[in-house]
């Protein structure tokens, strides 16, 4: 084989190699919007709580948790136009299967979302142990209108709003808050944001996550991307609703698990002491 033809080959192959890498990042960084629901704890009954503890705070027995549910919603890299959100359907969840139990309130909506078909989202006991562990039904596959109906929902009329907090490549929108009155004490809970997905049936066409990309004079929905979203973002729209991370909360014993705790440490001391041993 003539090495000539060996060396003109990778001259040439190594470029076009870097510029289909270029044009693959160019693409990455072109996509269209994508939203995602953000969860955190704003206050602690009823005081503001610094944003080092939105995603992991201590909690006691009757106390009062606030949740905020925020919509970030990013655009083309470096684009300096605005994003906005018109529709957003989302259930809260918390771990059912966790001692720790509690009761979400129906949520109240952020006053940019004003429209009579904002939703509050109905609480609900998903595994009858008798406290309220969801809000919204928070469906993963084919809903109807009375499924969407109980899920929370912020609805900006007929085009979105863009009068949001500006983050990285995007803007983030206060959308609802709800409280969780801690009931019952035992192990961490975990609770998350859960979008609606509605992939078929008669709410499809209405009940969808809706937002929109690079704006114009903040009025135009240009890029908006509108319908509904599924599993596998194969739906007519291109952009994609997903979940953020979810919030933990930490669980301070009850008093009286506390002082059992302390009589056994108490208990092993004394045995030490009197030098007996156990088995």
């Amino acid at each position: 084989m003539n090495p000539n033809f060996i060396k003109i080959t990778k001259q040439t192959l190594l470029p076009t190699l870097a510029a289909a890498a270029a044009t693959l990042l160019v693409s990455e960084t072109s996509s269209l919007a994508t939203l995602t629901y953000d969860l955190r704890v704003t206050a602690l009954n009823g005081v503001s709580v610094p944003p080092a503890l939105a995603k992991n705070i201590t909690v006691n027995l009757n106390d009062d948790v606030t949740f905020t549910i925020y919509a970030q919603v990013t655009g083309t890299a470096g684009d300096p136009l605005l994003e906005g959100v018109q529709s957003a359907f989302f259930s809260l969840v918390s771990d059912p299967t966790s001692a720790t139990k509690g009761n979400f309130a129906p949520a109240t909506i952020n006053p940019a979302f004003p429209s009579g078909g904002s939703k509050a989202g109905t609480p609900k006991d998903t595994n009858l142990d008798g406290f309220f562990d969801r809000l919204g039904v928070g469906t993963t596959a084919s809903a109807q209108n009375t499924a969407a109906s109980s899920d929370i929902a912020a609805i900006k009329d007929v085009s979105p709003n863009y009068a949001g907090t500006p983050i990285l490549d995007g803007q983030e929108f206060a959308l609802a808050t709800t409280v969780f009155h801690v009931a019952q004490m035992g192990s961490n809970l975990s609770v998350t944001v859960v979008p609606s997905i509605f992939t078929s049936g008669i709410g499809a066409a209405r009940f969808s996550q809706i937002w929109g990309e690079n704006a114009a004079n903040n009025t135009s929905a240009q890029n908006r991307q509108t319908g509904f979203n599924n599993l596998t973002n194969t739906a007519p729209n291109t952009g994609s609703a997903s979940p953020g991370t979810g919030v933990t909360l930490i669980a301070v014993p009850e008093p009286a698990a506390f002082g059992m705790v302390i009589l056994g440490a108490m208990g092993l001391v004394g045995f030490r002491r009197l030098g007996v041993r156990r088995a």
